[in-house]
């Protein structure tokens, strides 16, 4: 059973050829071309559905005609290259070796070129034509052929030259001496001069027509018969909407029927009020949504009529897409509490936003790979929203990527606005930090304020009550004068005694506030103690205390640029920012802070460490050099988390 009447943003696939509609001129006008040339050029803008009139219109018409070879290269990336380690032209191999098998049949070529590395494209499809006779024709697809070119340049001109050697069908030098040397073997020989019938047809993007230049100095014709493929008229968006609603066959949902209205509406909306053609990935999510409405509110004792009112709102379909897929995709989840379906949210916006789209460009990555950012689960998940699809790769594993180029700049859109509300949040978050600093720093102003006060008003009971004393040992000194003398004396102790205790609490109080790094209150407390209790403006021991809690705040402020850098560099340029830390730590002013960003440098050297451990455990088989320098690199990155233990442990507690 199929599941869905309009695919979304993924191509037909040729099970799908039977509600492929609107496309029938298309379809015949490029079966006959391919049939009357050997290179045809298809191209478009991307949306139209070049794969899609392809795999469910075109192709299927010839496979009785050809050997059909589906060929895409994926764009080149650095990480799956290092796993994979594939060329485009190893990858046209393997598919030829998945297809035909060709490597566990022996013919003359074989033994003319012994050597792996001189067995071109030429030599595999020469050998499948030994293998099952001279009648055997071919037909390469290469879709996408703009991913081509992003690999290294010299990856490009051996593919150009060995598909010139394939398209010429020119006897390499090899063959050549061979047939000459083995005269006597003549009969065996001469059907290595039989024509290989094969025919190209390379499939890219309009605006990816200019890197074919590249590749006219070996392949001059390769522009020569092209065809371009519009997108879609009113006429031909009309039948794609219509035809497939009414098709009989078993889908998720039953047959149904547009009112003339909505598809007016449909048409006018895709048209942009009529005044350009309609682009068949854009009609595809708007009618796969009515789809799903309409599997919502199907009704088994009345055939669905779907009404202009019913249509979805068009305004931003393709960000409400992609949203609206992760959002399903997570749903999807079970035993996961909301906030963790937030936090997974956001991990996916990363995923997706971050490491499927770079430069502009679908990325597609290894299973492995995406197995780092999210779980098996959640990718199964949004591929069965239609956001990403799978594909078997060349070792046999799956590699995941978006499934159109329509979605690129609706997500990078997405990425923009995710990224300032981050920004934002975390300008929220400091304000809300400074403002929870200082109203503390207030209530202790407060309360030393009210410590001051309380202080004073003890001193001056004391002081008053000991003036009180003195008082009546004076009278008594009247009666005695030996006794008024010693009156004065204990008078004058005791005020000493309480100037002292005086000095020594402020002293202790302006001690204590500078080892609670509260500096500006100590300095005050110093002056206040200098001026007032002491008047001795050039006390040397004050003095010193000043000056070190001035240098203090200025370390205070030096701290916060530091760990400003650091914060703005944890992503950016770890190691820039792990020095920082230490710069910071030296000033001993908050080492909690440091120790907090500390632990996110710590988080992402780990993971780095966890992925090149990944990588070459994975390359050791096919690359143990690179393996050697993944295995380096972990290493290194595991004492960079070793570093910041041992910092951490040190300075945790200061």
């Amino acid at each position: 059973m199929q599941k869905r009447r309009y695919p979304g943003v993924s191509p037909f696939t040729s099970e799908q050829k039977n509600i492929f509609f609107g496309r029938d001129e298309d379809i015949s006008k490029l079966e006959k071309f391919i049939s009357l040339r050997n290179q045809i050029l298809l191209y478009s803008k991307s949306g139209v559905g070049k794969t899609s009139l392809l795999n469910a219109g075109v192709l299927p018409k010839l496979e009785d005609k050809y050997s059909i070879l589906k060929i895409r290269f994926n764009a080149f990336n650095e990480k799956k290259e290092e796993i994979e380690n594939l060329t485009p032209l190893k990858k046209i191999i393997n598919i030829i070796e998945n297809t035909f098998n060709v490597s566990k049949r022996l013919t003359i070529l074989d033994e003319i070129i012994k050597n792996e590395e001189n067995r071109t494209l030429w030599f595999y499809f020469k050998k499948i034509q030994l293998i099952f006779g001279d009648n055997k024709k071919f037909l390469l697809v290469f879709d996408q052929f703009e991913e081509l070119f992003s690999y290294p340049e010299n990856e490009i001109n051996k593919f150009k030259e060995e598909l010139q050697e394939l398209i010429n069908d020119n006897l390499p030098n090899i063959v050549k001496e061979f047939i000459v040397e083995n005269a006597e073997r003549e009969k065996e020989t001469d059907i290595l001069y039989e024509e290989l019938n094969s025919k190209t047809v390379f499939v890219i993007r309009a605006d990816r027509l200019n890197l074919l230049n590249k590749l006219t100095d070996k392949l001059p014709n390769i522009q020569k018969n092209f065809y371009e493929l519009k997108p879609l008229t009113k006429e031909q968006a009309r039948e794609a909407i219509v035809k497939p609603a009414l098709d009989a066959n078993p889908f998720e949902s039953n047959s149904f029927e547009f009112e003339a209205t909505a598809i007016e509406k449909i048409i006018e909306k895709l048209s942009n009020n009529i005044n350009q053609n309609i682009e068949t990935t854009q009609l595809q999510i708007v009618c796969q949504r009515i789809e799903e409405n309409v599997l919502n509110t199907e009704n088994d004792n009345s055939k669905t009529i779907v009404k202009e009112t019913d249509l979805p709102q068009f305004k931003d379909i393709f960000l409400n897409f992609y949203e609206r897929s992760v959002a399903i995709a997570v749903n999807l989840l079970k035993n996961i509490s909301d906030f963790n379906k937030n936090q997974l949210i956001k991990d996916i916006y990363k995923f997706i936003e971050d490491q499927l789209i770079k430069n502009h460009q679908r990325i597609s990555l290894d299973v492995n790979i995406c197995n780092t950012y999210v779980s098996q689960e959640i990718l199964n998940a949004l591929t069965n929203t239609y956001l990403l699809r799978s594909e078997q790769n060349t070792v046999g594993t799956f590699a995941y990527e978006l499934s159109h180029d329509t979605l690129i700049e609706p997500i990078l859109d997405s990425r923009k606005r995710r990224i300032q509300k981050e920004e934002e949040d975390r300008k929220i978050e400091k304000k809300n930090k400074e403002i929870l600093i200082a109203k503390m720093n207030a209530e202790q102003e407060k309360m030393e304020r009210r410590k001051e006060k309380k202080r004073q008003y003890t001193l001056i009971t004391i002081i008053s009550a000991a003036l009180i004393i003195s008082i009546g040992f004076a009278i008594f000194g009247y009666k005695n004068m030996k006794e008024a003398e010693i009156a004065k004396e204990k008078v004058e102790k005791a005020n000493e005694d309480l100037r002292n205790n005086a000095i020594k609490s402020i002293n202790r109080e302006a001690d204590i506030l500078k080892q609670n790094k509260n500096y500006k209150e100590a300095i005050d407390k110093y002056i206040y103690l200098r001026d007032t209790i002491l008047n001795d403006k050039a006390n040397k021991e004050i003095q010193d205390s000043i000056k070190k809690c001035e240098e203090l705040v200025n370390n205070s402020k030096d701290f916060e640029k530091i760990l400003s850098e650091a914060e703005m560099y944890k992503e950016k340029n770890k190691e820039l920012s792990l020095s920082l830390c230490r710069q910071a730590l030296a000033l001993n002013v908050n080492n909690q802070e440091v120790i907090t960003i500390l632990a996110s440098l710590k988080s992402e050297f780990k993971q780095e460490a966890d992925d090149a451990e990944l990588l070459a455990k994975r390359l050791k088989s096919i690359d143990p050099k690179d393996a050697l320098k993944k295995e380096s690199l972990a290493k290194q990155l595991r004492l960079r988390v070793h570093e910041i233990d041992v910092l951490i442990g040190k300075n945790k507690n200061n």
